[in-house]
């Protein structure tokens, strides 16, 4: 008998033009998932229960790599956002995981290494805008990211806009009002800043 997690347990029922559909049966009963069998990539896939359901928020999944083999078990997280993890992806947090407001999802790399939080807008994490996205740290100060996971600009404003025109609004000392359902930012110090984080029209 072969290993347990090892690709032995693990059936390609389907393969053509390199995509698989592979099935696995486990303790949570049928794996399903789809992958591309791509020589020379490195990535994870993510995988769900219950014969190959659509995955989304209360859908326990988990990650696979490309030889089938599972790198993040199946309901680790909470939910797993990213569909592929090619670089890093999104997770969100279980309740007993998180250890501050701000962590409720997460980006982890490959090796299942926490990257930064998640900065949440509009039921999600922030949209990319000129390659940058917005992140925050555990004291919920704003930074931003460029698409590969890396961290281009540490988090240390309390209010930061996307960026536009190659600039971004921000501030280091703002606070929050509410308008009905609409939450803005007040500050009485907002200035601009550039892809590297320098502040516009000052040495």
């Amino acid at each position: 008998m072969a290993p347990k997690g090892s690709a032995a347990h693990h059936r390609p029922v389907i393969r053509h033009c390199g995509l698989r559909l592979w099935v696995r049966r486990g303790a949570a009963g049928l794996l399903c998932w789809l992958a591309w069998n791509c020589a020379g990539t490195n990535y994870l896939t993510r995988v769900s229960p219950s014969g190959c359901e659509t995955s989304g928020p209360g859908i326990v999944s988990g990650y696979i790599d490309r030889r089938g083999d599972t790198v993040i078990p199946v309901g680790k997280y909470w939910y797993c956002e990213s569909d592929t993890i090619r670089e890093w992806g999104f997770v969100w947090l279980r309740p007993e995981q998180r250890e501050n407001r701000y962590d409720l999802c997460i980006a982890i790399d490959r090796k299942d290494r926490k990257l930064f939080n998640a900065y949440w807008f509009d039921n999600g994490p922030d949209y990319p805008s000129e390659g940058l996205f917005r992140i925050r740290d555990d004291r919920g100060r704003i930074g931003y990211a460029d698409t590969t996971g890396r961290i281009v600009i540490r988090p240390r404003f309390r209010a930061a806009y996307p960026f536009r025109g190659g600039q971004a609004e921000v501030a280091l000392r703002a606070w929050e009002q509410r308008d009905g359902e609409y939450t803005y930012w007040q500050s009485d110090r907002w200035f601009l800043i550039d892809r590297k984080g320098r502040k516009i029209g000052q040495e």
